[in-house]
């Protein structure tokens, strides 16, 4: 069954990348070529043949473990210990015989049964490469009085089973399997109905995948569009940004050039005042060396060529 779930991934045709633009979308999976009935048939065909109840002789390594285990708990039980054995009357004996059965059958099919607890023990079956938990149980019926008087029943105990999750995806809508007897028969529908509900999910996820990646290249194509169009934006305001920043840097060196042209206008105005006074103005050297430099300052005219070089380069233009 694995192998065969391997040879039909290999086989497919439908797989591609969905987030890769380059890689076309492949056509559709096309429909399963056999039924689901005709699927069942086939592995009934080849269901390995399973060992009768009685001819189980061996107790299993598990089995022998709880087996232990309750030994000690019914000698601790009988020291005053609060915890009761569970599988030393009839009806415990018959749990330890089914689950024997349960695993043996189980491990001729290929399946690895897991004990897990060192307690409150619980049981896994690596089923087809993913792990089951699962119970089993007697189930003891004890009819009443008009039961027994009016419809004849009488106290049975049957063999039970359900997967310890989603039972009702497995048991044919009830909690559990129930069985009369213990036989091949009843660990083999236990098994089709799992084989049936895995090819099912196959088949379902080969479909729900390949539109799951129909819609994930959409959405990619999506997202492409928008990063181009936002790529596209930014690279529309940063050309905006450098054009305005240019064109500050263009008024901001022309408004000092005019600006430091009217202070040395100013300083003309103000030597030819303080040479027609008939004192001397106090301090007015000093202020006129201070406005010099100041006006020569703020003129781009007198920047060195390092000065220059660095407010050319606040341009970015491109080479």
């Amino acid at each position: 069954m694995r192998r065969e779930y391997a040879d039909r991934e290999a086989a497919r045709t439908d797989d591609f990348d969905p987030q890769d633009l380059n890689d076309p979308i492949k056509p559709p999976p096309p429909p399963p070529t056999e039924s689901i009935k005709e699927f069942e048939e086939r592995i009934e065909a080849i269901f390995p043949e399973l060992p009768a109840p009685e001819t189980i002789k061996t107790r299993h390594p598990i089995v022998q473990t709880l087996f232990d285990f309750d030994l000690t708990l019914a000698a601790l039980k009988r020291r005053g210990g609060w915890d009761s054995p569970n599988y030393q009357d009839e009806k415990g004996k018959m749990c330890l015989e089914w689950l024997n059965v349960l695993i043996h059958s189980f491990e001729v099919l290929g399946f690895e049964v897991i004990l897990r607890g060192r307690k409150h023990f619980s049981f896994q079956l690596n089923f087809l490469g993913h792990h089951k938990q699962f119970v089993f149980f007697i189930n003891e019926q004890n009819p009443t009085l008009v039961q027994r008087k009016y419809h004849k029943k009488t106290q049975s105990m049957t063999y039970c089973f359900r997967w310890d999750q989603e039972t009702e995806k497995y048991a044919k809508g009830r909690t559990y399997y129930e069985f009369e007897t213990m036989n091949p028969q009843a660990i083999k529908q236990i098994v089709m109905d799992v084989v049936r509900k895995d090819e099912n999910d196959y088949r379902s996820r080969v479909v729900s995948h390949y539109e799951w990646k129909v819609d994930r290249r959409k959405y990619e194509i999506e997202l492409r569009q928008s990063q181009l169009q936002e790529a596209a934006e930014k690279k529309r305001k940063a050309l905006e940004q450098l054009l305005a920043n240019r064109e500050t840097l263009m008024s901001s060196a022309v408004e000092g050039m005019n600006h430091a042209d009217q202070i040395r206008e100013l300083i003309e105005i103000m030597q030819a005042k303080s040479q027609a006074s008939q004192k001397p103005i106090k301090d007015f050297d000093r202020w006129v060396r201070w406005a010099t430099h100041h006006a020569n300052t703020l003129d781009p005219r007198y920047m060195s060529v390092q000065g220059f070089e660095a407010w050319v380069a606040k341009f970015k233009l491109k080479h």
